[in-house]
């Protein structure tokens, strides 16, 4: 199983770091800095099953749309 986060470096992501091949998945960081529309490809592409998204992050407009479409969240 793939893991993906779209996260600043925080102690919540450090836990991933951690926690993710503890439990036998691949951990896949992706870049925050990155366009929505490079963000939203990201995931689909590289096969993840889950993401963790830092809640600051979620809320910009642009990224919270192209994730929704992304996975298919209306």
């Amino acid at each position: 199983m793939r893991v993906a986060t779209l996260a600043w470096n925080s102690h919540r992501h450090l836990e991933l770091y951690l926690a993710v091949p503890c439990m036998g998945a691949v951990l896949h960081t992706i870049n925050a800095r990155l366009q929505a529309l490079d963000i939203a490809r990201l995931p689909a592409h590289a096969e993840d099953r889950v993401l963790f998204v830092d809640r600051s992050i979620w809320r910009t407009v642009g990224t919270e749309i192209a994730l929704r479409n992304a996975f298919g969240v209306h």
